[in-house]
This record gives structure tokens, C-alpha cells and sequence, in this order.
């Protein structure tokens, strides 16, 4: 049917003007049997609205949703779904989230200004949670520091996430780019943020000597601001999408090269998006403006531990042996990555491979060599075990 305001012109022009039918149909670019069909009718005829219109299987709830979102707005769709099964509601979820745009309110999308950084300024740190991947029972963390001006990325992945990897991995970052950047942009890390309240920020006081001895300056995100460290959460989803899909490994070990392998060979010399420039060359333009290092920070998980009377020590769900005569002791041990070492003042007594599975016993059968010799339930046993060797009488 054609639109009111062409009809009303197709009978004016006949009536009013004289044109004959075919010259009103070249004018209008209409059809000669419409053109016929308005001006024998010699009315503008309307589209029939419906005489019955559909009424939705939702109608008779509306009053009931109504309720629910007085008493919290927030309620999401699924919930409210769950409450109208039990009043007997039949329809599906789709034609209820279509009637709960039409009952929110409308929120209008933030507008942001885009941060800018100049050369050296700063680089944005973050975690990103690659799950247990290995069975260990413990997840698998990917830790990413990018500088804000260039975009070089540096990548590394660990077994914890707690404040010594936190730092460590700094330390490691700050050697591949070889200095370090005057400012580092984290979220409200607990390794960073011991307390917030608003704007009030209370920085973890291990980490502000860790920024005392870099010189750089230590900056909190604010709370849902996640464009504050879009540069680094831009990296965790490139490391996603990738570097991840469809590689196997090993090992930690094995996860790192092929992790630095990608960064050198891929991540670092591709053109960024963002940018239009490769990363690895934009960088020497901002190398210089970098702070110097400073001597090597230690990133040594260090405790105080006492000596159980089976001779060993816990750390990090784990047990680790020592020498049964330290029974009772209180000896500092010493963690990195690799290794567990245990000292008794200043010398150190043991040393064992850092083990990342949970639960586990890591005995050094020499450290209860000469125990057996004063236990006298351990000779009485050996009695025994040597009269019964010799046989029946």
C-alpha cells in the first residue's frame, strides 16, 4: 500500500491539477493501476491497524516483576525467571530480557579520556589466571609488564603469585629492559595495595621498599577503572588469543622459552595496533629516558621455621627434611624458584629442589644418618628382625 502523503498527491493532482493518469504515474514514479485504484476510491486509504493484537504470554507477570524489581533493580534476568517458574510462567528467557530493557533504567555508556604517557614514563603490571594447568594443584600465572609509551612487553610465567614473584618478576622485567620505568601502574594488587579506602591508598610497606631501592613511584588504579591499565590488560588478551591456542609444554621450564621465544620473535616486533609501530624499535626511542639500576634486589622468600620432631620443616604446603640433630631448632629458610635453602644462624645446613606440588615430603636420607644408632626401640627392632632370620628351631 502506498504511504498516506503519495495518495493524497495522486488525488490532487487529478482532481485539482486535470493531469490524466498516465502523466500523474510518470510524476510519481507509481504504477498506472495504483494510480487508477487511488482515484476511483478518491480517498487516502490507511493501513488497518490489528483488531486483535497478540498478548504476550508474559502479560499476566508483569504485575509480579514489577514487585521483584522494587525490591532490588539489580535482579538479573535468570533470577527472575527462577521466581516466575514458580507462579506457573510457561515462556522462555528471551522474551523476558526484552521486557526488562523496557523496565531499567537506561544507563548511559561512560565517556573516557585517553590516557597519554610520554617517553620513560611509565608501565602498566598485571596478573593473568592461566588455571592448573600442569595438576598440580595450583594455578598458573602469567605475569606481564608492558611500558606505556612503546608497548614492549615483557612475559613470564610462574607457579605463585605472591608478593616475592610479584617483586621477582619486577626484577626480571626491569633486566630485560634494562632499566627501569619511573612510574608502574598496578590494579589494587595486595602485593601492592595493603589498604583502600576511595582515594585514600595505604601501599604495602614491602613494596614501597622495593620502590625505594628502583626509585620509581608506585600508582593504584582506581577502583573500576579498567581503562586506567588498558595497555596491560590489552597484553593479557593478546597473550591469550596469541600465544596460547594450541601449544603443549613440558615444563615451567618449557613454558618460559617458548613464552620469551614468542616475545622476542612475534610479540615485540610486530606492528602494534595501536601504535602503528613496532614495539622493539619504538623503544630505543625511550630507553634512555629509563632509570638506572640499581644493584640486584633480594627477591628471596624468606621464614622463620621451627624443626619438628620428625626433623623437618613446612613451607608452602610442602614439608622439607633437615638433619635430625636440629630438632626443635629455629633455622631462616630461604626460597626462590628452584631451590629451598635452610640455614641455623648464618651457615647453611641444607638444600633441596623447590617443589611445586602440594602436599609432598621431600626427604634427604642422609639428614637421619646415625639416628637409628641411639633410638633404642630402633635396636630392640633389629633384635628381633635378627632372631627371626635365623629360622624355626
Amino acid at each position: 500500500m502506498l504511504d498516506p502523503c503519495t495518495q493524497a498527491e495522486i488525488l490532487r493532482l487529478f482532481f485539482a491539477e486535470g493531469l490524466s493518469r498516465r502523466q500523474i504515474s510518470t510524476r510519481m514514479g507509481v504504477h498506472r493501476q495504483s494510480v487508477t485504484a487511488i482515484i476511483q476510491s478518491n480517498q487516502v486509504l490507511l493501513k488497518r491497524s490489528q483488531k486483535n493484537p497478540r498478548i504476550s504470554i508474559l502479560a499476566s507477570f508483569h504485575q509480579h516483576i514489577e514487585d521483584l524489581l522494587r525490591i532490588d533493580s539489580n535482579r538479573s534476568a535468570v533470577n527472575i525467571l527462577q521466581k516466575l517458574r514458580a507462579l506457573g510462567y510457561q515462556g522462555g528467557l528471551t522474551i523476558l530480557k526484552d521486557y526488562l530493557r523496557t523496565r531499567r533504567p537506561r544507563c548511559e555508556p561512560k565517556a573516557y579520556l585517553s590516557l597519554e604517557f610520554l617517553p620513560g614514563q611509565a608501565a602498566q603490571v598485571d596478573w593473568g589466571d592461566f588455571g592448573d594447568l600442569f595438576g598440580l594443584g595450583r594455578k598458573l600465572w602469567c605475569f606481564l609488564m608492558v611500558m606505556c609509551w612503546s608497548r614492549l612487553l615483557y612475559i613470564e610465567f610462574t607457579l605463585s603469585a605472591s608478593f616475592e614473584s610479584f617483586i621477582r618478576c619486577h626484577d626480571h622485567a626491569f633486566r630485560f629492559f634494562d632499566r627501569a620505568p619511573k612510574e608502574i601502574w598496578c590494579d589494587n594488587l595486595s602485593s601492592a595495595v595493603a589498604e583502600r579506602k576511595q582515594k585514600i591508598i595505604r601501599f604495602n610497606p614491602k613494596f614501597l621498599a622495593y620502590c625505594g631501592h628502583y626509585h620509581f613511584k608506585p600508582v593504584a588504579c582506581n577502583l573500576a577503572a579498567g581503562h586506567e591499565k588498558g595497555r596491560v590488560e590489552d597484553s593479557v588478551r593478546y597473550v591469550r588469543g596469541n600465544f596460547w591456542p594450541g601449544r603443549s609444554f613440558a615444563d615451567l621450564d618449557d613454558l618460559n622459552r617458548q613464552a620469551y621465544d614468542w616475545r622476542n620473535i612475534y610479540a615485540n616486533k610486530r606492528t602494534h595496533a595501536a601504535t602503528g609501530k613496532i614495539p622493539e624499535l619504538h623503544f630505543i626511542q625511550e630507553q634512555q629516558k629509563l632509570l638506572p639500576l640499581a644493584q640486584s634486589y633480594d627477591t628471596d622468600e624468606i621464614r622463620s621455621s621451627k624443626v619438628s620432631s620428625q626433623f623437618r620443616v613446612r613451607f608452602d604446603a610442602n614439608e622439607y627434611s633437615v638433619p635430625w640433630r636440629l630438632t626443635g631448632r629455629i633455622l631462616t629458610l630461604r626460597a626462590d624458584n628452584k631451590t629451598v635453602q635452610l640455614y641455623l644462624n648464618r651457615k647453611r645446613v641444607c638444600c633441596h629442589q623447590r617443589c611445586w606440588q602440594k602436599g609432598q615430603s621431600i626427604i634427604n636420607p642422609k639428614h637421619q644418618e646415625g639416628l637409628m644408632a641411639i633410638k633404642p626401640a630402633a635396636q630392640t627392632t633389629s633384635g628381633i628382625t635378627a632372631v627371626k632370620a635365623l629360622g624355626p628351631n
